[in-house]
C-alpha cells in the first residue's frame, strides 16, 4: 500500500470512529464496527462505482474510492455508523426487511446527520440531497403518521428494534393508537407500505 492511500484510509478510519461514537450516545447503542476500512474500485457494467460505502458482514467498513472526493461522503460515513449499530442486521435477517434497515439509516442519516457532522468537527458542511432509499421514506412516514409518533420515537424505536421484528413492531404500535382495531386488520391497513419495505 502506497503511503498515500494509507494516509487516506487513516483518514477515513479516524473520522468514521469520532461519527460512530457520536451514533452511539445518540441511539444508546453499541456499535459492531470491528475498526478496519478498505478502499475498493468496484463498478458496475455500466461504469458506476458498486456503492459508496458500506458496513461489510464482517462489521467493517468499505469506501468506494470515488466517494472520497463526493461532498457526499460525510454524510454517508454517518449513513454507515447507523448501521452499525442498528439491533438485528444480519443478512439472513436483511432479506424481506431491507426497506426497515435502509429507511430507518437513511431517515436518521438526513434528519440527524448534519448535527452529527458539526458535532464531529465538520460545521460548515452544507445539506446535500440524497435521494437513496426515497420509496422506503416515504412507506416510513406513511406508517409513522399512522403511529402518531414522533420521527425520533419511531425511527431511533425501530433501529433499537431486532430487523426480524420491526414489521410486526410497527403493527403493534399502530394498534396502540386504535385499540378498537385488531392487528390483522391494522397489517392489512398497512399492506401496501410494509410490502414497499420488503
Amino acid at each position: 500500500m502506497d503511503r498515500q492511500t494509507a494516509h487516506i484510509l487513516e483518514t477515513i478510519q479516524n473520522e468514521f470512529a469520532v461519527i460512530v461514537q457520536i451514533v452511539e450516545s445518540l441511539s444508546g447503542l453499541s456499535s459492531r464496527w470491528n475498526g478496519a476500512v478498505l478502499l475498493t474500485d468496484e463498478v458496475l457494467i455500466s461504469g458506476r462505482p458498486c456503492f459508496r460505502a458500506r458496513k461489510d458482514w464482517s462489521c467493517g467498513l468499505t469506501v468506494h474510492v470515488a466517494t472520497i472526493v463526493q461532498p457526499q461522503m460525510h454524510l454517508t460515513l454517518v449513513h454507515e455508523a447507523f448501521h452499525s449499530v442498528s439491533v438485528g442486521a444480519r443478512r439472513q435477517q436483511l432479506e424481506g426487511n431491507r426497506g426497515f434497515e435502509e429507511g430507518v439509516v437513511e431517515s436518521l442519516t438526513r434528519f440527524h446527520g448534519l448535527d452529527i457532522l458539526g458535532d464531529a468537527g465538520y460545521p460548515n458542511r452544507k445539506s446535500q440531497a440524497r435521494e437513496q432509499f426515497d420509496d422506503f421514506l416515504e412507506a416510513l412516514e406513511s406508517i409513522r403518521r399512522v403511529c402518531r409518533a414522533d420521527h425520533d420515537t419511531f425511527y431511533l424505536g425501530l433501529l433499537r428494534t431486532p430487523l426480524a421484528e420491526r414489521r410486526y413492531t410497527v403493527v403493534k404500535w399502530a394498534c396502540q393508537t386504535d385499540p378498537h382495531v385488531s392487528e390483522s386488520r391494522m397489517t392489512a391497513r398497512l399492506s401496501l407500505a410494509l410490502r414497499r419495505l420488503s
